[in-house]
């Protein structure tokens, strides 16, 4: 039995936050992990995903000195590389030997329109017509 989407559900299906996967076309939430100092998918899996520091400005999560940095952002997912921690000072502040995912991401934008006005039903209809 093959499964299939029409397009209203795969755009509606496009603009749920994915909390299980990270790949290209999934909707994230990017959240400052303060211990790594990098921005992380929120994800329940185990394996790390930091934000590629060249996605920062297209995103608005670049800051000056002694400007806070926002929290969170959605963002959608263009491209990911996995790595392994080759150094033990390196930018992620990981153990040597970790893996982890370095990925690009997008300002999301929502695909969703606006449904069209439901028509009045009859007994609306008539409600307006009759004045009350």
């Amino acid at each position: 039995m093959e499964l299939s989407m029409t397009t209203s559900s795969r755009s509606f299906v496009q603009d749920k936050v994915s909390i299980t996967t990270c790949n290209p076309g999934d909707l994230v939430l990017l959240c400052l992990d303060e211990q790594h100092d990098h921005y992380v998918v929120f994800t329940v899996g185990t394996t790390l995903h930091f934000l590629h520091s060249d996605c920062l400005d297209a995103l608005a999560l670049r800051t000056g000195p002694g400007e806070p940095r926002k929290s969170w952002v959605l963002a959608e997912i263009v491209d990911k590389e996995y790595c392994q921690a080759k150094k033990a000072q390196n930018r992620f502040k990981v153990p040597v030997g970790t893996k982890f995912y370095r990925v690009k991401a997008v300002p999301w934008k929502s695909r969703q329109t606006v449904p069209p006005t439901m028509p009045p039903t009859t007994s609306q209809q008539k409600e307006q017509q009759q004045g009350t």
